[in-house]
């Protein structure tokens, strides 16, 4: 029986700038002989940077290094690119190393969902819109509480709420108290 052996690694901003520790030579006597057990057929890759070099496109020039090498060197390669398709990009990139050939690849970028989008939450109040002692609830910052000591097994009802609402700008009205909270990402 044959298998298939497909491995996903996130490389943590691989990347080789001056001064930066630690130095790229330091991270791939690390990273290189954990890729190496992997013994993947196909190896999935995050956040590897992209290295410019005078008049060229931006290249996976650490990546490279770090296979240098390895099987993996000799692997059919795709990565993101930016969108006139010539480089990758310069930070973050996605990257597919694979044993077998890569007939073709399409690139999704909120093609189709809309980009996500955030909303920056500066404050939030809570109470009547009276504007007369109203107050933030300690704590409360769009999120369930902590789980209480021997509280019991079983599912957690609080991990199947929907999301909170984001609230809408607010304005300062007499003695309310506003507290700070930050980012809050929306979904599509």
């Amino acid at each position: 029986m044959n298998n298939l052996r497909i491995a996903t690694f996130n490389l943590e901003n691989l990347d080789d700038k001056p001064g930066k520790k630690p130095t790229l030579a330091e991270r791939i006597s690390v990273m290189r002989p954990q890729l190496l057990r992997l013994k993947a057929d196909i190896l999935c890759l995050q956040e590897v940077n992209g290295q410019e070099t005078e008049g060229q496109p931006r290249r996976l020039l650490a990546l490279e290094r770090l296979v240098e090498g390895t099987p993996y060197a000799d692997y059919f390669v795709v990565s993101t690119k930016t969108e006139d398709g010539k480089q990758v990009y310069d930070e973050r990139n996605l990257v597919i190393l694979s044993s077998y050939e890569i007939v073709s690849h399409q690139q999704y970028k909120h093609d189709y969902a809309p980009a996500p989008r955030y909303q920056k939450v500066t404050a939030r109040t809570t109470g009547s819109g009276s504007g007369g002692g109203r107050r933030s609830k300690a704590g409360d910052l769009g999120a369930a509480d902590p789980p209480r000591q021997g509280s019991g097994g079983g599912r957690d009802p609080r991990l199947h709420q929907p999301p909170p609402q984001v609230p809408k700008p607010l304005q300062r009205r007499g003695t309310e108290t506003l507290k700070l909270i930050g980012l809050q990402y929306l979904g599509s």
